[in-house]
């Protein structure tokens, strides 16, 4: 075919094979079935039903309105839209254009959505999800120069649905995942109660500050590697906030989840206990930030292995360590077994600013509740301390360094009618024997060093 091509159905499906053609394709009563070459197409309309193209070259659609779903492939090349909806699913493997819908699954090897273009529109599509069906590394975020399935900063913000997923295979690659540098706002690409996905089911990692702006306490972000996720401290960072405070949920999920430099995570990785790896992150490798590399209103972990936070404060007493915030949306950790390892060091942010230290823990829970023993691995600590066991942490005042030589076991009463406080006269250490009166013996020449003898003192005559 050649020239402008109008296909039009009154009550069945139009079903076009090997099809060459320029101009618009329309379908009245049903739907659209098109397979062959390449295609350009000025418009493509569905007034009813579904539309699905298969072209082994290049596909290319000006303007497009389908009632039904479409289902766009090229196996040979790319798909070029400018400007299509559907009032059902649409699928396709690349996208550089306008594309609107309820349900939006675009899958690819790549993806590029031009200057003009968005994806997902607020309010109308409810979810969109974007996958690399290559087995090349999905990188999101960054300036797109990486050699892989990229989309990068600036095609994120041209996202538009209440739900983004991006998917991101398991390859050959070490890292599946790659998360660089991006700032999606909340209130326009997610809207109110709408929520980002970054899934794998192999390693994430987030090498790039990525922030979400805008948001509200429904918002979520989701960062999901089945092995692993790393957040390398230093390079890389989670901040969910409204107004420059913490604000929605990170969700995080792995078997083990780490946030710290390169090196502790070796480290951690070759440690042979709780205890030591508790050592390792207390440490600060020269990141030193007040916030931490996770800033939210609330963080979920779910992780069968551990989770673990370096420390990114000034110091390593309690109340000087730092690694994340959270605030109102509290802090908890799903896990499924007794051995799974917490590690973690961070503070809360509250009405009168942040709560550190010590008076962090109670904050934390573990399956929604207060961790207790079996919950957890026993050795877990927050902040340098025992999760289980914070009673074995005390408060040394600096100012006060008199040591303590012994624990008296044995309480001290009030006095007999028990009118007392609790509070009783001092006792004094050195007790000095009253002296009585002398009973005429000659005065001694030389000086009493001591007590004296015994045989020298006389009781007072009665």
């Amino acid at each position: 075919m050649g020239g402008t091509t109008t296909l039009t159905s009154s009550g069945g499906a139009v079903g076009v094979d090997a099809l060459n053609a320029a101009g618009p394709i329309t379908a009245s009563g049903d739907s659209i079935d098109i397979r062959g070459g390449a295609m350009q197409f000025a418009s493509l309309t569905a007034n009813v039903g579904n539309a699905l193209i298969r072209s082994t070259g290049n596909l290319s659609i000006a303007s497009g309105s389908v009632a039904g779903s479409a289902d766009l492939a090229a196996t040979g090349g790319s798909i070029a839209l400018t400007d299509l909806s559907a009032g059902g699913d649409l699928n396709a493997i690349q996208v550089d254009g306008i594309v609107s819908g309820p349900r939006i699954a675009l899958a690819s090897n790549d993806i590029v959505i031009a200057g003009q273009g968005r994806v997902g529109t607020a309010g109308t599509t409810q979810s969109l999800t974007l996958t690399n069906n290559g087995a090349a590394p999905t990188f999101v975020g960054g300036n797109g120069t990486q050699n892989g399935y990229h989309a990068d900063a600036t095609e994120m913000t041209r996202l538009f649905a209440t739900n983004i997923i991006v998917n991101a295979p398991n390859g050959a690659a070490a890292t599946d995942l790659i998360v660089d540098s991006f700032t999606l706002a909340g209130n326009s690409n997610l809207g109110a109660a709408g929520s980002l996905t970054l899934q794998t089911p192999g390693r994430a990692r987030v090498i790039g500050a990525v922030e979400l702006t805008g948001l509200t306490s429904a918002n979520r972000l989701t960062l999901s590697g089945d092995d692993r996720v790393e957040i390398i401290l230093g390079q890389g960072s989670i901040r969910l906030s409204a107004n420059g405070a913490p604000e929605g949920v990170l969700d995080l999920r792995g078997n083990d989840i780490f946030v710290a430099t390169a090196a502790a995570i070796t480290d951690v990785e070759a440690a042979t206990s709780t205890s030591a790896i508790d050592t390792r992150l207390a440490q600060n490798d020269g990141v030193t930030s007040d916030e931490g590399a996770l800033f939210a209103g609330g963080i979920n972990v779910t992780t069968s292995r551990g989770f673990y936070v370096q420390n990114s404060g000034a110091g390593t007493d309690y109340a000087q360590r730092r690694g994340l915030t959270f605030a109102a949306g509290g802090l908890n950790v799903d896990a499924p077994s007794s051995g799974v390892r917490i590690v973690i060091n961070g503070v809360r942010l509250g009405a009168n600013g942040q709560v550190t230290g010590l008076d962090t823990i109670p904050f934390l829970t573990v399956n929604g509740s207060a961790p207790t023993s079996g919950t957890i691995d026993m050795r877990s600590t927050f902040n340098g301390c025992l999760i289980i066991s914070t009673g074995g942490c005390t408060f040394v005042d600096p100012g006060n360094q008199f040591p303590v030589q012994d624990v008296v076991e044995d309480e001290v009463g009030g006095d007999e009618d028990g009118d007392g406080g609790g509070t009783g006269l001092p006792v004094p250490l050195i007790t000095i024997r009253g002296i009585d009166p002398l009973s005429g013996a000659p005065l001694l020449d030389d000086p009493v060093t001591g007590a004296g003898n015994d045989d020298l003192w006389t009781p007072t005559t009665p």
